[in-house]
């Protein structure tokens, strides 16, 4: 008899933490706060600050984004990647600030009475910005060399950006240069046509004037 109430002992012990959950925040109060969840809205916009050479290129340190979070409420609370937590009290005006490097970021929506249940994950995907779109080697390049393209998510240094720009003039001028030739062949051929047909028409008139 002893062991039976001993074993009922360990097991109201061990009883799952859901069953304390449940007196807490039962199954319309979830839905209520995944529903609170769902109102948080994240928005982020790239920092156009000037950029800070990291003693290697200017693409590392040159990628920050403003994260926005809106719609916070007493009910819930982020966390980010870093495990850096935001609630309502850190808001100023409504919004509460972040910032992040490009790259794949999360955010953790959770409960603030319920700890431990999961709400919502919002994940942002930050796109790298390539600085040398705002180089003068740019201007007039946009959207004709991929260097130069804004949101180029491949590795560039300068060292390749000027290489890829310098091509690119090259080539270009390449074509200009083959159209001016092929003008000027036009030109030279019109011209011995234009010869050879007032030739023709003069040595026909003589003629004419001969037989008459």
């Amino acid at each position: 008899m002893v062991k039976i109430f001993r074993y009922l002992f360990i097991f109201i012990l061990l009883l799952p933490i859901n069953y304390i959950y449940a007196d807490v925040c039962d199954s319309n109060d979830i839905e209520r706060l995944k529903e609170l969840a769902n109102h948080v809205e994240i928005n982020y916009s790239y920092d156009q600050s000037e950029p800070q050479y990291d003693g290697e290129n200017y693409n590392k340190s040159y990628n920050l984004y403003n994260i926005s979070i809106y719609n916070l409420v007493d009910d819930i609370y982020i966390v980010n990647d870093n495990e850096d937590v935001f609630r309502v009290s850190d808001a100023v005006n409504g919004i509460i600030t972040d910032y992040a490097f490009a790259g794949n970021r999360n955010y953790y929506v959770y409960s603030t009475n319920c700890e431990g249940i999961l709400l919502r994950t919002i994940r942002l995907d930050l796109k790298k910005f390539n600085v040398y779109s705002e180089y003068d080697e740019c201007k007039g390049l946009e959207g004709k060399v991929y260097v130069c393209d804004k949101w180029y998510q491949g590795n560039l240094d300068y060292a390749t950006f000027i290489s890829e720009i310098e091509k690119y003039k090259k080539d270009n001028d390449s074509g200009v240069n083959d159209h001016s030739n092929n003008s000027y062949y036009i030109f030279i051929i019109g011209g011995v046509l234009l010869v050879i047909f007032f030739l023709v028409f003069v040595f026909i008139r003589r003629k004419r004037s001969v037989l008459e």
